[in-house]
This record gives C-alpha cells, sequence and structure tokens, in this order.
C-alpha cells in the first residue's frame, strides 16, 4: 500500500504541478513548417481561450513562443529543412536528431539554444546529422552528439551565458568552417571525436573548460587560449598556423596526448603550460611575462627558442630544440631537473649577470647537432657566467660528449601476426659497456618501466647490432614508445632516442581491459572496450568492490562516457585491490586492479 500512495502522489504532483509535455515527431521528409510533416501528442493543458484540440493550437514544434504552456520535446527521424532563425527558449525541453536522419537549418541565421522554467535545453544528436549557419549554446542549454552523430556549422559555434555544455562522444564528428568559442563561463566542452574548426578559442570571465579527451581527434588553424581558462589536451590536436597561450589561462597535455603545433608558439602574460604527453612545436617559441612550461613528456622545438620578462621552462623530460635557446630577460630560467635528457642543436644563449641555468640531479644538458653522435658543439654560456647552478656528475652540461657507446641507429617495428614490438639497434664502437636496459611506456612518454635487458660487448671497435623482442603488448594496443638505456661498468648511462610503434587491441575472449595492473594512487587506469561489436547500446552497470567488502556501483550509457569517467572515479582509492564487475545486458565481466 505504501508504494502504491507513492505512486499516487508523484501523479498528483505531476497533474497538479502542470508538469506536462508535448511530444512532436516527424512522418516525413520536408520542411518544419509543413503540418503534414508532424505528428503531434497534445498533453497540455486547455488555454483559457480554447480547448485542447482548438484549431490555434500549434500544428508544428514552436521553438520560441510562450505557448503552449507546457515542455516541448522534438524528435527527428526524417530529413527536415528549417529556413528562418530560431531561438530554442521558452517552453522548449529537448530537441533529439535520431539514427540516419537530418535537420538543416538552410538559412545564414544565428540558432540559439538556451533555457526556460523547465530548465536548460537539449539538442542532442543521437546517429543524426545537424547543419545549421551560427550556432549559439548558451546559459545552461546542452548540444551532445552521439552514437555516431555529425553536426556541421557553416560559420560559428559558440558557448555564452553560464555552464553551457558542449559534448562530442568517441564515435561522432563536429566540424566548424569558422570559429568555434567557448565564451560566457563555467562553459565545458567535452571532445572525444572527429572534430576540425579554422580557430579555436577558449575565452570568457572565468572557470571555462575545453577538455579534449583521450579519443579525441582535432585540427585548427589557429588556437587561441586566454582569459582565466582551463584547457586539458588528452587527445590528438594538429595546429595548421599558430597557437597563442595567454592570461591567467592555463593548458595542458596530458600523459595520452599529442599536440603538434605547425606555426608559431606564443605563451605569455602569467599562464602555465605542462607537458606531460608529446608536444610538437615546429616553429618558433616565445616565453615572455611570468609565463611558464613544465616539460615532463615528450618536447620538440623546431624553431627559435626564445624566453622574455620573468619567463621560465623546466624540463624533468625529454626535450628537442632544433634550434637557439635564448634568455633574453633578467629573471628568466631554464632548468633540466630529476633525469631530463635535452638537447639543444643550436646555441644556448643568456645574458652574462642576468638569467639563471640549472641542471640538477641526473639531468643532461647537451648543445650539440645530435644527442648520441654528435660532432659539432654549439655556443653556450660558461659554468662562470651569473647564476649558473650545475649539479656535479652524473648531471651534465656541455657540449658534444665523448660516449663510451655510440649508437648507430634504432628502430622499432610493430609485427601484427605475432601482435610483437621487434627492436633493433647498433653500435659503431663500444668502451667500457655492460649492459643495454629497454625501457617502454604506454600511451605517453613518463611512466617508463624496464621491461628487457640485453647485455652489451664490453669494448669493439668495429659496429655491432643488437634485437630485443617485445611479445608483452598491452591488451588494448596504443602506442607503445621505447628507448635504450646504456649503462656502463661504473653505472653511469646515456639514453638512445624515442620510437614507438602503434599496437592492435588483442582480440580475446573478454571484451574489456584495464591497465596499467598494478598502478599508483592518482594515475589514471585506463578502462577499454576491446570488442565494440559486443555492446548493442544497453546501460552499463560497474559494482567496485575492495577485499574489505566495501562496494560502489556506477551507471554509464556507453562505453566511451565509461571509459572517460570511470578511471576519475577509481584513482585516488587508496592501496588494495579491488574487483570492476562490469555488466551491461546479459553479459557480465569482472577486471582485477592493483593500487599500489
Amino acid at each position: 500500500m505504501k508504494t502504491i500512495w507513492s505512486l499516487v502522489w508523484i501523479f498528483w504532483l505531476g497533474f497538479f504541478g502542470k508538469s506536462f509535455g508535448q511530444n512532436y515527431s516527424t512522418l516525413r521528409d520536408g520542411d518544419w513548417s509543413s503540418q503534414n510533416v508532424w505528428k503531434r501528442q497534445t498533453i497540455c493543458p486547455a488555454p483559457n481561450w480554447g480547448s485542447v484540440n482548438d484549431s490555434n493550437h500549434p500544428q508544428v514544434p514552436p521553438t520560441s513562443s510562450s505557448w503552449p504552456d507546457c515542455a516541448i520535446t522534438v524528435t527527428i527521424s526524417h530529413q527536415i529543412t528549417k529556413s528562418d532563425q530560431a531561438t530554442f527558449s521558452s517552453k522548449f525541453k529537448s530537441l533529439k536528431i535520431t539514427q540516419g536522419a537530418k535537420l538543416n537549418f538552410v538559412s545564414n541565421k544565428t540558432i540559439t539554444v538556451t533555457n526556460n522554467s523547465y530548465g536548460a535545453v537539449e539538442l542532442i544528436v543521437d546517429g543524426g546529422t545537424l547543419e545549421v549557419y551560427d550556432l549559439e549554446i548558451s546559459n545552461g542549454a546542452k548540444l551532445k552528439v552521439i552514437n555516431g552523430g555529425r553536426v556541421i556549422v557553416r560559420r560559428n559555434l559558440s558557448t555564452g551565458g553560464n555552464s553551457s555544455l558542449i559534448e562530442l562522444d568517441a564515435t561522432s564528428s563536429l566540424e566548424v568552417k569558422n570559429e568555434f568559442k567557448l565564451a560566457g563561463s563555467s562553459a565545458d566542452v567535452k571532445l572525444s571525436g572527429t572534430f576540425s574548426a579554422t580557430t579555436l578559442t577558449n575565452t570568457g570571465s572565468t572557470s571555462n573548460h575545453l577538455q579534449l579527451l583521450p579519443d579525441s581527434q582535432g585540427t585548427v588553424k589557429f588556437l587561441s587560449l586566454v582569459g582565466s581558462t582551463t584547457s586539458t589536451l588528452s587527445g590528438k590536436l594538429n595546429v595548421t598556423n599558430d597557437f597563442t597561450l595567454e592570461g591567467s589561462a592555463s593548458a595542458s597535455v596530458s600523459g595520452s596526448g599529442t599536440f603538434t603545433v605547425n606555426g608559431s608558439s606564443e605563451i605569455k602574460s602569467s599562464t602555465s603550460f605542462p607537458i606531460e604527453g608529446n608536444a610538437q612545436l615546429k616553429g618558433d617559441l616565445t616565453i615572455k611575462g611570468n609565463a611558464s612550461v613544465l616539460a615532463n613528456g615528450n618536447l620538440l622545438v623546431g624553431g627559435i627558442t626564445n624566453l622574455e620578462g620573468s619567463a621560465s621552462i623546466g624540463i624533468p623530460g625529454f626535450a628537442t630544440f632544433e634550434k637557439d635557446v635564448i634568455l633574453k630577460g633578467g629573471g628568466t630560467h631554464l632548468q633540466v631537473s630529476g633525469e631530463g635528457d635535452v638537447l639543444i642543436k643550436g646555441d644556448l644563449a643568456k645574458p652574462q649577470y642576468s638569467g639563471s641555468i640549472s641542471v640538477l640531479n641526473k639531468g643532461q644538458l647537451v648543445i650539440c647537432n645530435d644527442r648520441v653522435n654528435g660532432t659539432k658543439s654549439g655556443a653556450y654560456p660558461p659554468t662562470t657566467h651569473t647564476n649558473m647552478n650545475i649539479a656535479p656528475s652524473p648531471a651534465y652540461y656541455g657540449g658534444c660528449r665523448i660516449l663510451p657507446v655510440e649508437f648507430a641507429d634504432f628502430e622499432a617495428q610493430y609485427i601484427p601476426a605475432q601482435r610483437a614490438g621487434v627492436l633493433t639497434w647498433s653500435t659503431l664502437k663500444e668502451w667500457e659497456n655492460s649492459h643495454f636496459e629497454i625501457e617502454r611506456s604506454v600511451n605517453d612518454v613518463k611512466s617508463w618501466e624496464v621491461i628487457g635487458k640485453v647485455e652489451g660487448a664490453g669494448y669493439s671497435e668495429t659496429p655491432l647490432k643488437y634485437s630485443f623482442e617485445d611479445k608483452s603488448l598491452i591488451a588494448s594496443g596504443g602506442s607503445h614508445f621505447y628507448r635504450i638505456k646504456q649503462v656502463d661498468f661504473n653505472g653511469k648511462f646515456i639514453y638512445s632516442n624515442t620510437e614507438a610503434i602503434q599496437a592492435n587491441p588483442l582480440e580475446g575472449s573478454n571484451p574489456w581491459t584495464a591497465y596499467p595492473v598494478p598502478s599508483t594512487r592518482n594515475e589514471r587506469v585506463e578502462i577499454k572496450l576491446l570488442r565494440p561489436e559486443s555492446y548493442h547500446d544497453e546501460p552499463i552497470f560497474v559494482t567496485v568492490s575492495s577485499m574489505t567488502g566495501l562496494t560502489e556501483t556506477y551507471q554509464y550509457s556507453s562505453p566511451s562516457i565509461l571509459s572517460r569517467d570511470l578511471p576519475e572515479a577509481i584513482k585516488t582509492r587508496s592501496q588494495g585491490i579491488y574487483i570492476l564487475k562490469i555488466q551491461w545486458g546479459d553479459t557480465v565481466q569482472q577486471l582485477k586492479l592493483i593500487i599500489q
């Protein structure tokens, strides 16, 4: 009886609270304004001037009028055109474009999606296509492109107002012919699929967040990140022209990210730019003001690098500068720390009494035409200049090194038939060479682990060849990075260049995989669906159980959302063993995680 009364109470609230809705769905191809295109389900209250079936009642979905007095939902399953301007506000609740359908706003006018008394309006492109001239998502409204959906914006796409949301899943695409702009405040843009724009801009007053998730692949001509915004680059982004980061904005390239700029890059004001993944800045790089760059991953700069004002660059990772690096301002700072490995192929310059250079721990700062087999040193400040902080060996600062081992080449090749990575390298000569350690990092260049060891020849004046086969590729596939660590008899070492292969996912009985196992606390564990054909649009339930008996259950609407959100939910858990039970439809799979 208690359950029955609950249902009655909910119905009473819905009826007397006027939680009504009016649903429109398409019957055939045609224009939005044609009445014979639409099927209307009328459950709105009667107007005070007539009945529900009054002839003045809208026969086609109204986008901006205040009538009817209830929420409007629209489902498009055909080819629909709309000629006039539209503001999806007032009584509008949602618009969905289903698989194979298309809504084309043919006029060169702005389409605005905003909020109303029924909450944020949702524009959902669910496997269909939306084409529009200008599109603005504002004041909490949502644009979701899912399940192979496609959005084509013939001019500009923007957010406005407060707390707008744009989501693109891994199967979908977004094409903006001119500018894609995050404006307003607290906008959240999450891109997982394929996208393109002439200009991608993240601006606005506060808290706008641009997230390029691991499955994203984007191409833009210009990238501008300004204001007090945040941008996280975890996928692949190719900027064909110039990149600007300024104001108090922050941007980062995560471990899975690959960021390429073919033009110039300018980082200025009070911005910060940490790099955990791969950043290839092929033109000139200028860092000025109080801006800072922290390269913990793999950084390549193809042009001249200038540090001005109080700018700084710290490199605990791997970096190559193809041309000169110049410290111009009195507060500029270049620091190589940890096991940072930095090669400057041009000259390194700073004023005698200002600017600072530090090489700490096991850092290597080499000014030479090649990292391993260099023959021509560039110019660099002597250690007697002011603010030169060079740690003792094994740290290194200077020109070309006389190395005990001279590498001739290093190559990595993927063999699909064996699902293995084959590494080959050779040396021209060896002196006191103890051994080689083979190191691997998956989907980034910061999580290195030793996966093998090959004994060296000790002493040799003739070329020698070596090889190693990695048969333990990650089940989910992806980018596998390799480097060779050459170790002398006295423990000193050098690294080879970094090479990579792209491995296919493992074809096995288990649809899901998780890696790395074990992981450390706060480290992201990737959870991927290896066999997409095993998933049929069911809701996915994940139960996370600890060995102490504590459980927590999550629900996701698609594999891409699970892969995006579940790792964030579990990475801060305490040390221990956890069982993930993943259930969708009639299928259940368990995965084991170990957090150390």
